[in-house]
Protein backbone atom coordinates (compact mmCIF):
# COMPACT_ATOMS: atom_id res chain seq x y z
CA UNK A 1 0.00 0.00 0.00
CA UNK A 2 1.16 3.41 -1.17
CA UNK A 3 2.09 5.84 2.20
CA UNK A 4 1.54 9.51 2.22
CA UNK A 5 4.92 11.21 1.86
CA UNK A 6 4.05 14.12 3.87
CA UNK A 7 7.39 16.24 2.44
CA UNK A 8 6.52 15.30 -1.24
CA UNK A 9 2.91 15.84 -2.83
CA UNK A 10 2.54 17.49 -5.60
CA UNK A 11 0.14 20.80 -5.79
CA UNK A 12 -0.43 23.94 -8.29
CA UNK A 13 -1.11 26.74 -6.96
CA UNK A 14 -3.76 29.01 -8.30
CA UNK A 15 -4.08 32.49 -6.45
CA UNK A 16 -5.30 31.63 -3.19
CA UNK A 17 -6.34 28.39 -3.45
CA UNK A 18 -4.34 25.07 -4.62
CA UNK A 19 -5.70 22.72 -6.67
CA UNK A 20 -5.24 19.08 -5.46
CA UNK A 21 -4.00 16.18 -7.98
CA UNK A 22 -6.85 14.29 -9.84
CA UNK A 23 -7.97 10.76 -8.78
CA UNK A 24 -9.24 8.43 -10.92
CA UNK A 25 -13.04 9.37 -11.31
CA UNK A 26 -12.90 11.80 -8.57
CA UNK A 27 -13.90 15.48 -9.14
CA UNK A 28 -11.36 17.95 -8.31
CA UNK A 29 -11.27 20.22 -5.40
CA UNK A 30 -10.40 23.59 -4.60
CA UNK A 31 -9.88 24.44 -1.01
CA UNK A 32 -8.79 27.89 0.53
CA UNK A 33 -5.21 27.90 1.71
CA UNK A 34 -5.84 29.98 5.16
CA UNK A 35 -9.55 29.28 5.25
CA UNK A 36 -10.79 25.82 5.21
CA UNK A 37 -7.06 24.42 6.20
CA UNK A 38 -7.99 24.70 10.16
CA UNK A 39 -11.33 23.02 9.48
CA UNK A 40 -10.22 20.14 7.86
CA UNK A 41 -7.39 19.67 10.74
CA UNK A 42 -10.06 19.63 13.18
CA UNK A 43 -12.51 17.05 11.40
CA UNK A 44 -9.64 14.76 12.24
CA UNK A 45 -8.91 15.69 15.88
CA UNK A 46 -9.45 18.83 17.76
CA UNK A 47 -5.99 20.22 18.12
CA UNK A 48 -5.04 19.61 21.83
CA UNK A 49 -1.78 21.25 23.07
CA UNK A 50 1.39 21.36 20.65
CA UNK A 51 0.99 19.66 16.95
CA UNK A 52 4.56 18.47 17.19
CA UNK A 53 4.83 15.99 19.47
CA UNK A 54 1.65 14.36 18.33
CA UNK A 55 2.05 15.06 14.50
CA UNK A 56 5.76 13.78 15.45
CA UNK A 57 5.34 10.63 17.32
CA UNK A 58 2.59 9.09 15.11
CA UNK A 59 4.37 9.66 12.00
CA UNK A 60 7.65 7.83 13.80
CA UNK A 61 5.88 4.89 15.12
CA UNK A 62 4.36 4.22 11.86
CA UNK A 63 8.09 4.38 10.00
CA UNK A 64 9.23 2.18 13.07
CA UNK A 65 6.34 -0.48 12.88
CA UNK A 66 6.92 -0.61 8.65
CA UNK A 67 9.72 -1.74 6.24
CA UNK A 68 10.00 2.30 5.26
CA UNK A 69 12.84 4.60 6.33
CA UNK A 70 11.54 8.10 5.32
CA UNK A 71 9.56 10.08 7.67
CA UNK A 72 5.90 8.70 6.19
CA UNK A 73 2.83 7.37 7.20
CA UNK A 74 0.67 4.66 5.75
CA UNK A 75 -2.85 5.07 5.08
CA UNK A 76 -3.82 2.18 7.25
CA UNK A 77 -1.57 4.04 10.02
CA UNK A 78 -3.13 6.92 9.50
CA UNK A 79 -7.10 5.23 9.36
CA UNK A 80 -6.41 3.69 12.67
CA UNK A 81 -4.95 6.78 14.64
CA UNK A 82 -7.73 8.99 13.34
CA UNK A 83 -10.42 6.05 14.22
CA UNK A 84 -8.65 5.89 17.95
CA UNK A 85 -8.53 9.38 18.43
CA UNK A 86 -12.07 9.62 17.70
CA UNK A 87 -12.41 7.89 20.91
CA UNK A 88 -10.46 10.20 23.11
CA UNK A 89 -12.09 11.89 25.60
CA UNK A 90 -12.33 15.96 24.65
CA UNK A 91 -10.92 19.00 26.46
CA UNK A 92 -12.82 19.51 29.58
CA UNK A 93 -14.88 22.74 30.23
CA UNK A 94 -13.92 25.30 32.64
CA UNK A 95 -15.05 25.02 35.69
CA UNK A 96 -16.18 28.30 37.56
CA UNK A 97 -14.91 28.51 40.56
CA UNK A 98 -17.96 29.66 41.79
CA UNK A 99 -19.65 26.45 41.16
CA UNK A 100 -21.43 24.66 43.54
CA UNK A 101 -19.89 21.66 45.06
CA UNK A 102 -21.78 18.67 46.84
CA UNK A 103 -22.04 18.70 50.69
CA UNK A 104 -18.89 17.68 52.48
CA UNK A 105 -18.87 14.36 54.34
CA UNK A 106 -18.87 14.36 57.67
CA UNK A 107 -15.47 15.23 59.57
CA UNK A 108 -13.79 11.99 60.23
CA UNK A 109 -11.69 12.04 63.26
CA UNK A 110 -7.40 11.31 62.24
CA UNK A 111 -6.86 7.49 62.99
CA UNK A 112 -4.64 7.27 66.56
CA UNK A 113 -0.87 7.01 66.22
CA UNK A 114 0.48 3.85 64.97
CA UNK A 115 -2.73 2.51 63.87
CA UNK A 116 -5.44 2.62 61.73
CA UNK A 117 -5.64 3.55 58.11
CA UNK A 118 -5.26 7.18 56.27
CA UNK A 119 -7.71 7.85 53.01
CA UNK A 120 -4.64 9.90 51.67
CA UNK A 121 -0.89 10.50 52.37
CA UNK A 122 0.37 13.74 51.36
CA UNK A 123 3.86 13.05 49.79
CA UNK A 124 5.85 14.85 47.03
CA UNK A 125 7.97 18.23 47.66
CA UNK A 126 8.67 19.16 51.21
CA UNK A 127 10.21 21.92 52.81
CA UNK A 128 10.44 24.96 51.93
CA UNK A 129 7.54 24.23 50.53
CA UNK A 130 3.67 25.03 52.08
CA UNK A 131 1.22 23.89 49.68
CA UNK A 132 0.07 21.45 52.62
CA UNK A 133 -0.60 23.59 55.15
CA UNK A 134 -2.11 26.42 52.85
CA UNK A 135 -4.34 24.83 50.21
CA UNK A 136 -4.37 20.46 50.78
CA UNK A 137 -5.24 20.17 54.52
CA UNK A 138 -7.47 22.69 54.50
CA UNK A 139 -9.87 21.26 51.49
CA UNK A 140 -8.99 17.88 53.02
CA UNK A 141 -10.84 18.84 56.40
CA UNK A 142 -13.64 20.43 54.44
CA UNK A 143 -13.99 17.20 52.47
CA UNK A 144 -13.97 14.96 55.70
CA UNK A 145 -11.00 13.49 53.99
CA UNK A 146 -8.18 11.44 57.02
CA UNK A 147 -4.88 12.39 56.02
CA UNK A 148 -1.03 11.91 56.79
CA UNK A 149 1.20 14.74 56.60
CA UNK A 150 4.97 13.93 56.68
CA UNK A 151 6.13 17.67 56.51
CA UNK A 152 6.39 18.20 60.46
CA UNK A 153 8.32 21.07 62.60
CA UNK A 154 10.23 18.79 64.06
CA UNK A 155 11.34 15.16 62.58
CA UNK A 156 13.61 12.46 64.09
CA UNK A 157 14.03 8.97 62.86
CA UNK A 158 11.10 7.72 64.94
CA UNK A 159 8.95 8.99 61.95
CA UNK A 160 10.43 6.77 59.36
CA UNK A 161 8.13 3.94 60.57
CA UNK A 162 5.21 5.53 61.16
CA UNK A 163 5.92 7.32 57.45
CA UNK A 164 5.72 4.20 55.87
CA UNK A 165 3.26 2.31 57.25
CA UNK A 166 0.95 5.27 56.36
CA UNK A 167 1.96 5.29 53.17
CA UNK A 168 1.46 1.74 52.57
CA UNK A 169 -2.40 1.69 53.92
CA UNK A 170 -3.62 4.93 52.54
CA UNK A 171 -5.98 4.47 50.13
CA UNK A 172 -4.38 7.39 47.78
CA UNK A 173 -1.41 8.52 47.81
CA UNK A 174 -1.50 12.27 46.37
CA UNK A 175 2.13 13.75 45.24
CA UNK A 176 2.80 17.50 44.28
CA UNK A 177 6.21 17.60 42.35
CA UNK A 178 6.66 21.58 42.77
CA UNK A 179 9.00 24.32 41.33
CA UNK A 180 10.17 25.58 44.41
CA UNK A 181 12.56 22.28 44.97
CA UNK A 182 14.99 20.40 42.93
CA UNK A 183 12.15 17.53 43.91
CA UNK A 184 14.40 14.37 42.63
CA UNK A 185 13.62 11.67 45.00
CA UNK A 186 10.03 12.93 44.66
CA UNK A 187 9.78 12.23 41.31
CA UNK A 188 11.49 8.54 41.50
CA UNK A 189 9.12 7.66 44.27
CA UNK A 190 5.92 9.36 42.34
CA UNK A 191 7.54 7.42 39.38
CA UNK A 192 7.71 3.42 41.24
CA UNK A 193 4.31 4.07 42.50
CA UNK A 194 2.81 4.68 39.43
CA UNK A 195 4.19 1.64 38.46
CA UNK A 196 3.34 -0.72 41.10
CA UNK A 197 -0.63 -0.31 40.71
CA UNK A 198 -1.46 2.19 43.62
CA UNK A 199 -3.84 5.20 43.06
CA UNK A 200 -1.48 7.90 42.92
CA UNK A 201 -2.72 11.50 42.20
CA UNK A 202 0.13 13.76 40.58
CA UNK A 203 0.46 16.94 40.34
CA UNK A 204 3.70 18.78 38.48
CA UNK A 205 4.40 22.41 38.64
CA UNK A 206 6.75 23.17 36.16
CA UNK A 207 10.17 24.46 36.61
CA UNK A 208 11.05 27.99 34.84
CA UNK A 209 14.15 28.42 33.08
CA UNK A 210 15.50 31.04 35.39
CA UNK A 211 14.10 29.55 38.26
CA UNK A 212 15.31 29.71 42.10
CA UNK A 213 15.64 26.78 44.47
CA UNK A 214 16.73 27.30 47.56
CA UNK A 215 17.84 30.49 47.32
CA UNK A 216 19.98 29.74 44.02
CA UNK A 217 19.63 30.79 40.11
CA UNK A 218 19.62 26.88 38.63
CA UNK A 219 21.94 27.19 35.25
CA UNK A 220 20.51 26.79 32.01
CA UNK A 221 21.55 22.79 31.86
CA UNK A 222 20.11 22.00 35.25
CA UNK A 223 17.49 23.49 34.24
CA UNK A 224 17.09 21.10 31.00
CA UNK A 225 17.87 18.23 33.02
CA UNK A 226 15.04 18.90 35.29
CA UNK A 227 12.22 19.57 32.71
CA UNK A 228 13.59 16.77 31.09
CA UNK A 229 12.84 14.53 34.14
CA UNK A 230 9.78 16.09 34.23
CA UNK A 231 8.62 14.93 30.92
CA UNK A 232 9.85 11.79 31.81
CA UNK A 233 8.21 11.47 34.33
CA UNK A 234 4.96 12.39 32.95
CA UNK A 235 5.25 10.29 29.46
CA UNK A 236 5.91 7.31 32.14
CA UNK A 237 2.73 7.81 34.38
CA UNK A 238 0.37 8.39 31.62
CA UNK A 239 1.99 5.52 29.68
CA UNK A 240 -0.32 3.59 32.74
CA UNK A 241 -3.16 5.76 32.09
CA UNK A 242 -2.83 8.31 35.18
CA UNK A 243 -3.44 11.80 34.30
CA UNK A 244 -1.01 14.49 35.43
CA UNK A 245 -2.93 17.19 37.25
CA UNK A 246 -1.52 20.66 36.56
CA UNK A 247 -3.61 22.49 39.83
CA UNK A 248 -4.01 21.16 43.32
CA UNK A 249 -7.20 22.03 43.85
CA UNK A 250 -8.44 20.43 40.43
CA UNK A 251 -6.25 16.60 41.95
CA UNK A 252 -8.28 17.50 45.27
CA UNK A 253 -11.15 17.27 43.58
CA UNK A 254 -10.63 14.17 42.17
CA UNK A 255 -9.01 12.91 45.10
CA UNK A 256 -12.83 13.21 46.37
CA UNK A 257 -14.57 11.62 43.64
CA UNK A 258 -11.71 8.31 43.57
CA UNK A 259 -12.86 8.23 47.83
CA UNK A 260 -16.20 8.48 47.42
CA UNK A 261 -17.27 6.32 44.33
CA UNK A 262 -14.27 3.56 45.29
CA UNK A 263 -12.72 3.78 41.57
CA UNK A 264 -9.47 3.69 40.38
CA UNK A 265 -7.77 7.04 38.94
CA UNK A 266 -7.53 6.16 35.76
CA UNK A 267 -11.45 5.32 35.75
CA UNK A 268 -11.96 9.73 36.30
CA UNK A 269 -14.16 11.00 33.60
CA UNK A 270 -14.92 14.12 32.03
CA UNK A 271 -17.69 15.20 34.44
CA UNK A 272 -15.35 14.22 37.45
CA UNK A 273 -13.25 17.17 36.28
CA UNK A 274 -10.60 15.15 35.40
CA UNK A 275 -8.04 16.23 33.10
CA UNK A 276 -8.00 13.38 30.16
CA UNK A 277 -4.36 11.53 29.41
CA UNK A 278 -2.79 14.96 27.76
CA UNK A 279 -0.19 13.19 25.47
CA UNK A 280 -2.96 10.97 23.94
CA UNK A 281 -1.01 10.26 20.82
CA UNK A 282 1.66 7.96 23.19
CA UNK A 283 -0.52 5.55 24.13
CA UNK A 284 -2.11 5.38 19.80
CA UNK A 285 2.17 4.98 19.27
CA UNK A 286 1.70 2.09 21.73
CA UNK A 287 -1.11 0.50 20.18
CA UNK A 288 0.49 0.48 16.78
CA UNK A 289 3.43 -1.30 18.53
CA UNK A 290 1.42 -4.14 20.15
CA UNK A 291 -0.38 -4.44 16.37
CA UNK A 292 3.41 -4.89 15.54
CA UNK A 293 4.22 -7.43 17.78
CA UNK A 294 0.73 -9.20 16.79
CA UNK A 295 1.01 -9.51 13.27
CA UNK A 296 5.32 -10.37 14.03
CA UNK A 297 4.39 -13.29 16.27
CA UNK A 298 2.00 -14.84 13.78
CA UNK A 299 4.34 -14.54 11.03
CA UNK A 300 6.64 -17.33 12.46
CA UNK A 301 8.50 -17.37 8.76
CA UNK A 302 9.07 -13.99 8.69
CA UNK A 303 7.44 -13.59 5.04
CA UNK A 304 6.08 -10.34 6.37
CA UNK A 305 2.52 -11.15 5.03
CA UNK A 306 0.13 -13.40 6.99
CA UNK A 307 -1.97 -15.76 5.27
CA UNK A 308 -6.28 -14.89 5.40
CA UNK A 309 -6.01 -17.83 8.58
CA UNK A 310 -3.27 -16.13 10.03
CA UNK A 311 -5.16 -12.73 9.80
CA UNK A 312 -7.95 -14.27 11.64
CA UNK A 313 -6.16 -15.63 14.30
CA UNK A 314 -4.48 -11.71 14.94
CA UNK A 315 -7.63 -10.03 14.56
CA UNK A 316 -9.46 -12.42 16.96
CA UNK A 317 -6.20 -11.08 19.51
CA UNK A 318 -6.89 -7.51 18.76
CA UNK A 319 -10.89 -6.90 18.53
CA UNK A 320 -11.75 -10.17 20.23
CA UNK A 321 -14.09 -10.86 17.57
CA UNK A 322 -13.91 -14.14 14.97
CA UNK A 323 -14.08 -13.76 11.51
CA UNK A 324 -13.59 -16.63 8.65
CA UNK A 325 -11.28 -15.99 6.35
CA UNK A 326 -13.73 -15.78 3.35
CA UNK A 327 -15.38 -13.48 5.15
CA UNK A 328 -11.61 -11.24 6.01
CA UNK A 329 -10.99 -11.59 2.30
CA UNK A 330 -14.23 -10.08 1.27
CA UNK A 331 -13.88 -7.25 3.94
CA UNK A 332 -10.41 -6.69 2.69
CA UNK A 333 -11.65 -6.41 -1.01
CA UNK A 334 -14.22 -4.06 -0.08
CA UNK A 335 -11.91 -1.72 1.72
CA UNK A 336 -9.25 -1.65 -1.49
CA UNK A 337 -12.59 -0.36 -3.06
CA UNK A 338 -13.06 2.73 -0.90
CA UNK A 339 -9.58 3.46 -0.46
CA UNK A 340 -8.81 2.91 -4.06
CA UNK A 341 -5.99 0.69 -3.54
CA UNK A 342 -4.79 -1.26 -6.35
CA UNK A 343 -1.52 -2.12 -5.20
CA UNK A 344 -1.41 -4.52 -1.76
CA UNK A 345 -1.78 -8.31 -0.96
CA UNK A 346 0.00 -11.61 -3.10
CA UNK A 347 -1.19 -12.90 -5.43
CA UNK A 348 -1.37 -16.48 -2.65
CA UNK A 349 -3.68 -14.41 -0.70
CA UNK A 350 -1.52 -13.13 1.93
CA UNK A 351 -2.01 -9.90 3.67
CA UNK A 352 0.70 -7.17 4.56
CA UNK A 353 0.85 -5.82 7.76
CA UNK A 354 -1.10 -2.47 6.39
CA UNK A 355 -4.09 -4.60 5.58
CA UNK A 356 -3.89 -5.57 8.99
CA UNK A 357 -4.23 -2.36 10.32
CA UNK A 358 -7.06 -1.71 8.16
CA UNK A 359 -8.99 -4.58 8.89
CA UNK A 360 -8.85 -3.88 12.67
CA UNK A 361 -9.50 -0.07 12.34
CA UNK A 362 -12.41 -1.35 10.05
CA UNK A 363 -13.90 -4.15 12.59
CA UNK A 364 -13.34 -1.37 15.76
CA UNK A 365 -15.55 1.10 14.18
CA UNK A 366 -18.71 -1.50 13.26
CA UNK A 367 -18.16 -2.70 16.85
CA UNK A 368 -18.94 0.57 17.81
CA UNK A 369 -21.53 0.98 15.28
CA UNK A 370 -23.52 -2.53 16.31
CA UNK A 371 -22.05 -4.30 13.21
CA UNK A 372 -21.94 -8.07 13.34
CA UNK A 373 -20.17 -9.76 10.40
CA UNK A 374 -17.24 -9.27 8.61
CA UNK A 375 -19.43 -8.35 4.89
CA UNK A 376 -20.20 -4.53 5.73
CA UNK A 377 -19.36 -1.75 3.93
CA UNK A 378 -15.91 0.05 5.65
CA UNK A 379 -17.58 3.22 6.35
CA UNK A 380 -14.97 4.31 8.74
CA UNK A 381 -12.44 4.01 5.76
CA UNK A 382 -14.73 5.61 3.40
CA UNK A 383 -15.02 8.62 5.46
CA UNK A 384 -11.40 8.89 6.15
CA UNK A 385 -10.70 8.38 2.57
CA UNK A 386 -12.99 11.29 1.57
CA UNK A 387 -11.33 13.51 4.66
CA UNK A 388 -7.71 12.36 3.13
CA UNK A 389 -8.35 15.05 0.41
CA UNK A 390 -8.47 17.99 3.09
CA UNK A 391 -6.06 17.00 5.30
CA UNK A 392 -3.21 16.45 2.62
CA UNK A 393 -2.26 20.10 2.26
CA UNK A 394 -2.32 21.49 5.10
CA UNK A 395 -0.68 18.49 6.85
CA UNK A 396 2.15 18.63 4.41
CA UNK A 397 2.67 22.33 5.50
CA UNK A 398 2.45 21.63 8.84
CA UNK A 399 5.06 18.22 8.47
CA UNK A 400 7.01 20.89 6.90
CA UNK A 401 7.78 22.78 10.13
CA UNK A 402 7.30 20.02 13.02
CA UNK A 403 9.45 17.02 11.13
CA UNK A 404 13.25 17.64 11.66
CA UNK A 405 15.68 15.59 10.20
CA UNK A 406 15.12 12.54 12.20
CA UNK A 407 18.20 10.31 13.81
CA UNK A 408 19.12 7.04 11.94
CA UNK A 409 18.45 4.32 13.95
CA UNK A 410 21.18 3.08 15.69
CA UNK A 411 20.94 -0.59 16.73
CA UNK A 412 23.73 -1.72 19.20
CA UNK A 413 24.63 -4.71 17.84
CA UNK A 414 23.99 -4.01 13.72
CA UNK A 415 21.32 -5.42 11.33
CA UNK A 416 18.99 -7.07 13.52
CA UNK A 417 15.09 -6.21 13.01
CA UNK A 418 13.09 -4.51 15.65
CA UNK A 419 11.25 -6.88 16.67
CA UNK A 420 14.04 -9.39 17.68
CA UNK A 421 14.46 -9.75 21.75
CA UNK A 422 17.64 -7.81 23.01
CA UNK A 423 19.70 -9.36 26.39
CA UNK A 424 20.48 -6.17 27.84
CA UNK A 425 19.24 -2.31 27.69
CA UNK A 426 22.57 0.36 28.51
CA UNK A 427 20.70 2.30 30.10
CA UNK A 428 22.02 5.75 32.39
CA UNK A 429 24.42 8.65 31.92
CA UNK A 430 24.60 9.53 28.17
CA UNK A 431 27.00 12.41 28.82
CA UNK A 432 30.37 12.48 29.60
CA UNK A 433 31.02 9.08 29.74
CA UNK A 434 32.63 6.50 27.64
CA UNK A 435 31.65 3.45 30.03
CA UNK A 436 29.48 2.09 27.20
CA UNK A 437 32.30 2.05 24.96
CA UNK A 438 35.11 0.97 27.04
CA UNK A 439 33.47 -1.54 29.28
CA UNK A 440 29.66 -2.39 28.76
CA UNK A 441 30.16 -3.53 25.08
CA UNK A 442 33.71 -5.32 25.53
CA UNK A 443 32.08 -7.08 27.88
CA UNK A 444 28.58 -8.30 26.38
CA UNK A 445 30.59 -8.93 23.03
CA UNK A 446 33.01 -11.56 24.30
CA UNK A 447 29.74 -12.92 26.04
CA UNK A 448 28.06 -13.33 23.35
CA UNK A 449 25.33 -10.98 24.31
CA UNK A 450 23.12 -8.54 22.43
CA UNK A 451 22.32 -5.19 23.52
CA UNK A 452 20.34 -1.73 22.84
CA UNK A 453 22.35 1.47 23.26
CA UNK A 454 19.65 4.50 23.84
CA UNK A 455 21.53 7.38 21.55
CA UNK A 456 18.27 8.46 20.18
CA UNK A 457 17.78 9.89 23.94
CA UNK A 458 20.55 12.64 23.44
CA UNK A 459 18.11 14.16 21.01
CA UNK A 460 14.61 14.30 22.49
CA UNK A 461 13.12 15.82 25.58
CA UNK A 462 10.89 12.87 25.89
CA UNK A 463 10.87 9.61 26.46
CA UNK A 464 9.27 8.14 22.76
CA UNK A 465 6.99 5.23 22.33
CA UNK A 466 9.97 4.12 20.32
CA UNK A 467 12.35 4.57 23.34
CA UNK A 468 10.15 2.51 25.62
CA UNK A 469 9.69 -0.30 22.71
CA UNK A 470 13.49 -0.81 22.49
CA UNK A 471 13.58 -0.75 25.85
CA UNK A 472 10.76 -3.10 26.90
CA UNK A 473 12.21 -5.93 24.62
CA UNK A 474 15.92 -6.36 26.44
CA UNK A 475 15.78 -9.31 28.91
CA UNK A 476 17.98 -7.01 31.34
CA UNK A 477 18.03 -3.45 31.84
CA UNK A 478 21.18 -2.04 33.26
CA UNK A 479 20.95 1.97 34.40
CA UNK A 480 24.69 3.21 34.95
CA UNK A 481 24.34 6.69 37.44
CA UNK A 482 27.61 7.79 37.32
CA UNK A 483 29.30 10.52 39.37
CA UNK A 484 29.83 12.98 36.17
CA UNK A 485 26.31 13.69 35.42
CA UNK A 486 22.95 14.59 37.37
CA UNK A 487 21.07 11.96 35.50
CA UNK A 488 17.65 12.57 37.44
CA UNK A 489 16.14 11.63 34.20
CA UNK A 490 17.64 7.81 34.29
CA UNK A 491 17.28 7.53 37.57
CA UNK A 492 13.53 8.14 36.98
CA UNK A 493 13.02 5.51 34.51
CA UNK A 494 14.89 3.20 36.70
CA UNK A 495 12.83 3.69 39.74
CA UNK A 496 9.76 3.37 37.32
CA UNK A 497 10.72 -0.13 35.73
CA UNK A 498 11.33 -1.56 38.90
CA UNK A 499 7.88 -0.87 39.72
CA UNK A 500 6.77 -2.80 36.90
CA UNK A 501 8.74 -6.00 37.91
CA UNK A 502 11.67 -5.67 34.99
CA UNK A 503 14.80 -7.51 35.96
CA UNK A 504 16.91 -4.68 36.67
CA UNK A 505 20.73 -3.63 37.65
CA UNK A 506 22.00 -0.62 38.94
CA UNK A 507 25.34 0.64 39.12
CA UNK A 508 25.11 4.04 41.36
CA UNK A 509 27.89 6.31 42.18
CA UNK A 510 27.50 9.59 44.76
CA UNK A 511 28.64 13.08 43.66
CA UNK A 512 31.57 13.88 45.53
CA UNK A 513 31.85 17.07 47.18
CA UNK A 514 33.11 20.23 44.80
CA UNK A 515 31.58 18.18 42.33
CA UNK A 516 31.92 19.48 38.53
CA UNK A 517 29.80 18.91 36.03
CA UNK A 518 30.01 20.27 32.34
CA UNK A 519 31.88 23.05 33.47
CA UNK A 520 29.48 24.38 36.40
CA UNK A 521 30.64 23.32 40.21
CA UNK A 522 27.70 22.32 41.97
CA UNK A 523 26.55 23.77 45.27
CA UNK A 524 26.51 21.85 48.40
CA UNK A 525 22.34 21.91 48.56
CA UNK A 526 22.71 20.94 44.38
CA UNK A 527 25.01 18.04 45.51
CA UNK A 528 22.71 17.09 48.46
CA UNK A 529 19.74 17.13 46.96
CA UNK A 530 20.96 14.80 43.36
CA UNK A 531 22.40 12.11 45.89
CA UNK A 532 19.50 12.15 47.82
CA UNK A 533 17.61 10.84 44.96
CA UNK A 534 20.67 8.35 44.41
CA UNK A 535 20.20 7.06 47.77
CA UNK A 536 16.51 6.71 47.47
CA UNK A 537 17.13 4.46 44.44
CA UNK A 538 19.76 2.45 46.08
CA UNK A 539 17.37 2.23 49.36
CA UNK A 540 14.26 1.08 46.64
CA UNK A 541 15.79 -1.39 44.83
CA UNK A 542 17.51 -3.30 47.85
CA UNK A 543 14.19 -3.45 49.26
CA UNK A 544 12.87 -5.17 45.87
CA UNK A 545 16.05 -7.39 45.44
CA UNK A 546 17.68 -5.39 42.62
CA UNK A 547 21.52 -5.25 42.80
CA UNK A 548 23.24 -2.55 43.15
CA UNK A 549 27.19 -2.09 42.43
CA UNK A 550 29.36 1.47 42.81
CA UNK A 551 31.60 0.07 39.61
CA UNK A 552 30.29 -0.36 36.20
CA UNK A 553 32.43 -3.74 35.48
CA UNK A 554 30.53 -5.59 37.90
CA UNK A 555 26.90 -4.20 37.06
CA UNK A 556 27.33 -5.49 33.67
CA UNK A 557 28.71 -9.26 34.64
CA UNK A 558 25.61 -9.03 36.86
CA UNK A 559 23.32 -7.84 33.82
CA UNK A 560 25.45 -10.14 31.62
CA UNK A 561 24.71 -12.95 33.88
CA UNK A 562 20.86 -12.32 34.60
CA UNK A 563 20.20 -12.64 30.73
CA UNK A 564 21.57 -15.66 29.88
CA UNK A 565 19.86 -17.11 32.55
CA UNK A 566 16.66 -15.72 30.83
CA UNK A 567 17.17 -16.75 27.30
Amino acid sequence: MGAMSYTSVPTRHIGRYEKLPRSSGRAQRKHPVHAEAPRAVRRARPRRGKRDGKVQEMVHSSRDCSTRTADEMTFASFCLFVNNLKKKVPPPPVISCQQERPPARLCKSAPPIGCGKYEVFLGGSCNPTTWRRDEAIPRLKELGITYYNPQVASWHPGLIALEEEAKQSATVLFFVIDNQTRGVSSMLEASYLAASGRKLVLVVSRHASSATICGEKITNTEYCDLNRTQNYLQDLVERQGLPVFETISSALDCTDKVLKKDIRVQDLRLDDNAVPVRNAHITLADKLHKLREVFANQDSEGRGSLSPAEVCTALRVCTGRTIYPNDCLALMAQIREVTEQTAGGSPDGRLSFEDFCLLVTELQGSSRRGGRGGRQSPSVLSRTAEMMHQLLTPLTRVAEWVLPQRLARQLSNGSAPTSDVRDVYLGGTLTNTSWRENIAIPILKKSALTFEHPATLLATERLTPTEAARLERCRTLLFVITDTSRAPAHMTMAAHYIGRGASVVLCIQMLPDNCVIQGEKLSPTAIKDYNRGRSYLSDLASRKGVPVFETVAEAVQKAAQLSRRAR
